[in-house]
């Protein structure tokens, strides 16, 4: 069986705090340890953050969705939005010898979540929504 805890958030950045307590106690609840749980709530604040700063431009009156699906797998992170379209870059990490004053902008927070996450996902629905799919495995369904 699969659960799913939904919520809908509006395009502020006040708001990523509440997020991210939501996370922790999901998180705690699945079973995931101390430092999964942190690791977890980065890739989303990260998420969240491109949603509001880059899908919405910075616009503080609309909303998105975080949809949490939980199994004896693990949990999975759907976050949706309806803002401008988002492709990934096709490096697969930042620029992070260089001088930080001539690499190019961006890149960290994506980084950050496929670091922390056991898979990340950038899709483009046909109703129009942007969804970052991400998922935490459990240690014991990593191992098997």
């Amino acid at each position: 069986m699969r659960d799913r805890i939904g919520i809908v958030v509006p395009s502020h950045l006040k708001y990523l705090h509440f997020i991210g307590s939501v996370i922790e106690e999901i998180a705690q609840q699945v079973g995931f340890s101390g430092s999964e749980i942190d690791h977890i709530k980065q890739a989303v604040d990260e998420a969240c953050t491109n949603v509001i700063k880059h899908a919405y431009e910075g616009r503080n009156d609309r909303h998105f969705c975080i949809n949490c699906f939980i199994d004896e797998h693990g949990l999975e992170i759907v976050i949706r939005d309806r803002g401008k379209f988002f492709s990934p870059p096709k490096r697969k990490y930042p620029y992070m010898s260089d001088d930080l004053n001539s690499r190019p902008y961006g890149g960290l927070g994506i980084y950050l979540m496929k670091a922390f996450m056991d898979r990340v996902e950038f899709k483009r629905t046909a109703g129009g929504y942007n969804e970052v799919h991400m998922a935490k495995y459990l240690k014991r369904w990593k191992e098997s």
